[in-house]
């Protein structure tokens, strides 16, 4: 735990890379340049104790420092995902590369410069009218999925950086029947 805290300061102090540090489940107090979330934040997204306040502070930082415990498996970082999922943050991913201009009158185009296997043109119509959108060029720079294509339409979705770190892995035997060889360090921007 402490080694992945000192990497993620490196980054942030030294390299400049980022700006806060978010740290969950963290083992000490933290200085005043590191975000901090207590304990689980399950239920934090719909509004669980003092979950959305939690999760704004997640949203506000620019890497996310998550410490797991093997012993619970790959179950507490899905529930963290899809709490951060479900505010609106995006981890390890990058805005898809969709432009959405609004016009006047000529309904909804799509163009590409991929081949689209997730969406074809009838989806995106749909999904645009969903919204509203009536008359719009929609231009799709990789092949992107719907819920991609929602994102762009919603606006206020945030993309950061997230850092996994396990702590107490030395009492996880890899011979063990859980998912240790899934457990790692960093995950990169895809």
């Amino acid at each position: 735990t402490l080694l992945a805290l000192a990497a993620a300061l490196l980054k942030t102090k030294e390299e400049k890379r980022y700006e806060k540090v978010l740290v969950a489940r963290p083992v000490v107090p933290l200085g005043r340049d590191i975000g901090y979330l207590p304990g689980s934040v399950e239920g934090a997204a719909s509004g669980k104790g003092n979950g959305r306040q939690v999760l704004a502070v997640a949203k506000a930082s620019d890497l996310l420092l998550v410490v797991l415990e093997p012993a619970k498996g790959v179950e507490q970082k899905v529930k963290i995902l899809q709490e951060l999922h479900a505010i609106g943050i995006r981890p390890n991913k990058r805005p898809p590369n969709i432009s959405i201009s609004k016009k006047m009158s000529g309904g909804i185009n799509l163009s590409s410069s991929v081949k689209l296997t997730k969406v074809d043109e009838k989806m995106v119509k749909i999904v645009m009218h969903e919204y509203r959108i009536m008359n719009a060029d929609v231009v799709m720079r990789e092949d992107c999925a719907i819920d991609d294509l929602i994102d762009v339409i919603e606006g206020n979705r945030k993309y950061i950086e997230v850092v996994y770190v396990y702590n107490k892995i030395d009492i996880v035997s890899f011979e063990d029947d859980r998912d240790v060889h899934g457990v790692y360090f960093v995950e990169h921007v895809d």
